[in-house]
């Protein structure tokens, strides 16, 4: 396909294999063992007027010798500075 959006993801790729650290560039074989599906959800709640963010959270990861399984919540400032500081509660289980 000649799209440029297309011509651009397959240059970007390009770019991040050349770069990449060895293990995680396509084809290179050295990362394949220790493969990693992880996948995360969670929904933001008003809390304490507004002036923060509950945010509710489940996930889990499947990896070739394992299973995680996480509950959490965190507590964040709202607005635009979210960087300021987190306040998080996370609990796994791991098979």
């Amino acid at each position: 396909m000649n799209h440029p959006v297309v011509r651009r993801w397959a240059r970007d790729c390009r770019h991040f294999q050349e770069g990449a650290p060895a293990g995680l560039a396509a084809g290179d074989g050295g990362g394949l063992d220790a493969r990693r599906f992880e996948a995360n959800l969670g929904y933001g709640l008003g809390a304490f007027g507004g002036r923060f963010t509950m945010t509710p959270e489940a996930g889990f990861g499947l990896s070739n010798d394992s299973r995680e399984y996480r509950l959490g919540w965190r507590l964040n400032p709202s607005g635009g500075d979210r960087s300021a500081f987190e306040i998080r509660l996370d609990l796994k289980s791991r098979f």
